[in-house]
Parts: C-alpha cells; structure tokens; sequence
C-alpha cells in the first residue's frame, strides 16, 4: 500500500470505530436466548459427543474401537471363505469371457482398419458415392410411397 491509502484506510477504520454497535432486535435476541436454553436443557445424549458424560464417552468409544478391529478382522478374514473363492472364480469367468470377446471385436476391428488404410483412394471413393446413391434412391422411394399412400387415402375420403 501507499502512502495515500494507508491515510485512506486509518480514516475509514476510525469512522467504522466510531459508529454505534447495532442492536439486534429484541424479538430475535429473544428466539436466539431461547434456542440456547432449551440446547442447554436437552438430555446428555441429544448433546454434541464432547457434553457426554466420560463413563459413557469411554464406552461408545472402546465399543467403536471394537466394531472398527471386528470389520478390519472380517475384510483380512474374507478372501480365505471358501463361499468368497467360489464367487472370485465365478466373477473371474466372467470377466475373462468378456475380456476374450473385447480382445475379439478390437482383433477384427484393427483387421479392417488395415484393410480400409490397403485400399486405393478410387475404391473408396466409390463406395462413399455408392453409399450415397443408395441412401438417396432409398429416400425418394420412400417419399413416392408416402404421397401414393396419402393420395390414396384422400382418394377414398373425397
């Protein structure tokens, strides 16, 4: 900062100093009192963890502790179940089917991208102008065979 707005800053934080503390209002400070009480009023075990007593402090946490060595027990214990090894097998057959099918579909996709990159540029192009003779011979036929369609129809109305 410079020297001008240091003077700037001490100014402006005298005045905010010199205001007057605002109030809240007396129907809110009254609301917020009563929160508070009633919070202070509430039995131990609708309090925060801290307000409990220590006996019962002590107790939830060693039983937390135990539930906490139980479930790191269960999940080291888990692979050696002999239900979990049957379902590791199965899961892994799985698996290995649709790998071997993935391995499959890429092998045959890289099989005509090789083939496409071996063909001549005239092959190409002619299929692109076959594909889009064909589209659009497909999509006049079918335009003729709508308004034939519709012609007839109004036909037998009128």
């Amino acid at each position: 900062m410079n020297a001008n707005e240091q003077k700037w800053a001490d100014r402006l934080d005298q005045a905010l100093k010199r205001l007057p503390d605002l109030e809240a209002p007396r129907r809110l400070a009254r609301r917020v009192m009563t929160e508070i009480e009633r919070r202070e009023r509430a039995p131990w075990y609708r309090q925060s963890w801290q307000m409990w007593p220590m006996p019962v402090r002590v107790g939830t946490l060693v039983a937390l502790a135990c539930v906490f060595g139980a479930v790191c027990y269960g999940v080291w214990e888990l692979p050696h179940l002999a239900t979990v090894a049957t379902f590791e097998r199965h899961v892994g057959g799985v698996f290995s089917a649709i790998g071997a099918v993935t391995h499959g579909l890429a092998v045959a996709v890289g099989a005509m991208i090789g083939g496409v990159k071996n063909l001549g540029v005239g092959i190409l192009t002619g299929c692109a102008v076959a594909v889009a003779l064909g589209y659009s011979i497909c999509l006049g036929l079918g335009t003729v065979g709508v308004r034939l369609v519709l012609a007839h129809r109004q036909g037998q109305r009128g």
